[in-house]
């Protein structure tokens, strides 16, 4: 419970990010809440790949602390975040590119520009987003049983 509780809340907490993005554009119009709705139907993909990737630190961080290897925590959690920002830049140029999908998809036209902003706005996020993705996994590979104490050298 004092590791999943954690967790759970960071999960609840990314999620709430959509509903909130929903709740605010659904008060505009309803072209805005379906422009919304397919942008994060668009960006979510991504975003869950570079999770699913980045989330290879947790186990290896976790490895390093069990083996008290604690000089190679720093080095993984270095790497991470290079590769956070070597995924994060062709993301961003893939995000902001993405319309070429709408026209295939059929999005009403009045709709692919509001996409497009929705989609440029969140595009300058990745390299914090993703950067943050490493820290939270070097944060859940170091926890201790007790809910805390890093202790590592980065």
């Amino acid at each position: 419970m004092k590791l999943g509780l954690p967790i759970i809340a960071a999960q609840l907490a990314h999620v709430s990010l959509g509903f909130i993005d929903t709740v605010m554009a659904g008060n505009l119009s309803p072209k805005d809440l379906g422009a919304v709705a397919i942008g994060r139907s668009l960006y979510m993909p991504l975003f869950v790949f570079v999770m699913g990737s980045l989330m290879a630190v947790n186990p290896i961080i976790a490895q390093f602390r069990g083996a008290r290897e604690l000089d190679k925590i720093g080095k993984t959690v270095r790497q991470g975040l290079w590769l956070s920002l070597f995924i994060a830049i062709p993301g961003f140029f893939l995000i902001r590119n993405i319309h070429v999908v709408m026209e295939y998809m059929n999005v009403a036209p009045e709709v692919i520009p509001i996409t497009r902003g929705y989609l440029d706005a969140i595009s300058w996020s990745f390299p914090a987003a993703f950067a943050y993705l490493v820290l939270r996994f070097f944060n859940e590979g170091t926890a201790l049983e007790t809910g805390g104490g890093w202790g590592v050298p980065l």
